[in-house]
């Protein structure tokens, strides 16, 4: 064969090899996903020591996660014995990261992140071959931590933890195809129960966000069977399951599955508080072809079942009036109860009691954020007792004009479910239709504004996938159709890093703030620059306001006692505070 018909073979022939490279891709991405999970990789089990000794230590995290932030002795305790534990386990068996990686994470919460890096640059210095450890240093890392990952991979092709945070890296840098493909390498060479949860419940969320809902329940179904499986392995696999089926909205018969499978997991009192939430934010789902008796008996079943839970409080459900949101989130208040001060507060203001709801909250505020005369220092909060003191003992009796000047003083001060139950005290009165509709109006919007921000910032911790609209153009001719031209965005594609979730929060207050007179063309544009902090390579914080500190004013970031802008003073706006960075370590 001659030169020039070798040549001529040339381009046909690399053509043909990126072809089939890219079938085998699209085959595994678009159908063949089951085959390459269905043939794990043999890789050797951890130490059995090794293992034992970590889930006794998970055992305990678990525990150390629902502790009273008040009882701190406990919590040390806690946090000193599962550190033992995982040292050990870490020393039974140097080839598994997992011990390792959690030593690094709890390090972080407790503001040791800077330390735990140190310790993993010294181990690589000390051994440049060592796989695990290059990829630890690599999860530390902000600037390009994938090169770190690379790095471990060549050195042991075999790590399942390099291609995981091959993946995370991947996903972050939204290339949806490699993210998968490292994703399921991960799998594949999964060792132990721990690894196969974990690596599965990340394979089915890329399955699931990319719109194959079925795949990804199935990836969790082989997972669920694995014989090496811990009994949290398990819990955990069976809470991710229950979560999909019940998101499988256009499938009633996988919806169903889910709510009896979330039912279950309800009645065996193994869930934290943390799961519990995030199952009965999706539990709403099984009312259908329910009647709201039998669905809530079901309910109430499950919850007395779980008896042993001591942040369960059956009665707290009457006052909730099943409404699995207010459930939820009750759930993640701190003190762990039901009863918190906004909802016992939220019942006074419904019963017509809001001068007695306000003076009971006034009351319980610690010293520290009241003056010496015994009123709020905030002076919104203040104005807001000021107002209540004018109301009679019940809103019934009450005059329109100081009906609504209380209403305003709620709205001022972010009390909007508050100022919903008077803009229905206002109708009773005999206030206009114009004041009624504009206190209903904006405690709608900020309740409306507070939910959506909410949510924008748990999906963009979770790394789910949830929506928000971008605000309807201005009308081109009296017969347009809003909602044919409303944008639909997924905060999980927008807000892969700190700067896209300013972007979706800027247009959640461009969406709902005009009703709050929140809608000035330039608030957008302080959210996307929000200051914030830099913490070396580990985090980057915005600062929480809702004025500069003496150590921002030091840092360059604002003047002292001067307000921040952007996002704090929206939230301040809403009586509200949030602290919102980016931070390592989720590879």
């Amino acid at each position: 064969m001659g030169v020039g018909t070798v040549r001529g073979w040339v381009g046909p022939l690399a053509a043909l090899l990126v072809l089939l490279r890219w079938t085998a891709v699209l085959g595994v991405l678009v159908g063949g996903f089951s085959c390459a999970i269905s043939r794990p990789i043999a890789m050797p089990a951890p130490e059995r020591g090794a293992t034992d000794t970590f889930d006794a230590a998970r055992v305990l995290l678990r525990e150390l996660d629902g502790v009273d932030p008040e009882d701190w002795q406990r919590a040390r305790t806690l946090r000193a014995r599962a550190e033992v534990l995982l040292e050990q386990a870490a020393e039974r068996d140097p080839t598994w990261a997992p011990p390792r990686r959690f030593l690094d994470d709890l390090a972080r919460r407790f503001l040791g992140g800077p330390s735990a890096y140190a310790q993993r640059l010294g181990a690589v210095a000390a051994q440049p071959g060592d796989a695990v450890a290059i990829y630890l240093v690599g999860r530390l890392e902000i600037d390009r931590p994938s090169q770190r990952f690379a790095q471990a991979l060549a050195a042991d092709p075999s790590l399942s933890w390099a291609h995981h945070g091959l993946s995370v890296e991947h996903e972050s840098a939204q290339r949806s195809g490699p993210a998968f493909a490292s994703a399921s390498r991960a799998l594949e060479r999964a060792r132990g129960g721990y690894e196969v949860s974990l690596f599965a419940r990340r394979l089915s969320d890329l399955l699931f966000a990319s719109g194959r809902g079925a795949n990804a329940r199935e990836v969790l179904e082989r997972a669920a069977v694995r014989s090496d499986l811990a009994p949290l392995d398990a819990l955990e696999l069976d809470l991710a399951l229950a979560i999909l089926e019940l998101r499988a909205e256009k499938d009633a018969a996988t919806v169903e599955r889910g709510y009896r499978r979330a039912l279950r997991l309800i009645s065996t009192g193994e869930l934290n508080r943390g799961e519990m939430a995030r199952l009965l934010l999706r539990l709403d789902a099984g009312r259908a072809g329910r009647s709201p008796e039998a669905w809530t008996f079901d309910l109430r079943v499950a919850i007395d079942s779980a008896g042993g839970a001591p942040w369960l409080d059956l009665a707290s459900l009457e006052l909730l009036r099943d409404d699995l949101v207010f459930l939820a989130y009750g759930l993640l208040e701190l003190d762990g109860g039901f009863e918190t001060a906004s909802s016992v507060r939220i019942a006074g203001f419904n019963r017509g009691a809001a001068r007695a709801a306000v003076d009971a909250w006034l009351a319980a505020l610690p010293a520290v954020v009241r003056d010496a005369d015994g009123n709020p220092k905030d002076p919104a909060l203040a104005a807001l007792v000021h107002a209540s003191r004018a109301v009679p003992e019940q809103l019934a009796q009450a005059e329109p004009g100081v009906l609504l000047a209380f209403a305003d003083a709620c709205l001022r001060a972010g009390w909007f479910d508050e100022a919903l139950s008077l803009a229905r005290a206002l109708h009773a009165v005999g206030a206009t239709v114009v004041d009624v509709h504009r206190v209903e109006s904006a405690a709608r919007a900020g309740r409306a504004m507070v939910g959506e921000i909410t949510s924008a910032l748990t999906s963009f911790q979770g790394g789910e996938r949830s929506w928000w609209f971008e605000p309807n153009p201005a009308r081109a001719s009296f017969d347009d159709n809003f909602e044919d031209r409303r944008r639909v965005h997924a905060r999980g594609q927008s807000a892969r890093d700190l700067r896209g979730l300013l972007d979706g929060l800027a247009n959640i207050a461009r969406t709902y703030g005009a009703p709050l007179g929140l809608a000035e063309p330039d608030l957008g544009a302080r959210i996307r620059s929000s200051p914030h902090i830099r913490y070396g390579p580990f985090a980057r914080v915005l600062v929480p306001g809702p004025i500069f500190a003496r150590r921002d004013a030091q840092q360059g970031l604002g003047e002292a006692g001067s307000t921040v802008p952007g996002l704090a003073e929206l939230l301040h706006a809403l009586g509200r505070v949030a602290l919102v960075g980016d931070v390592v370590g989720s590879a």
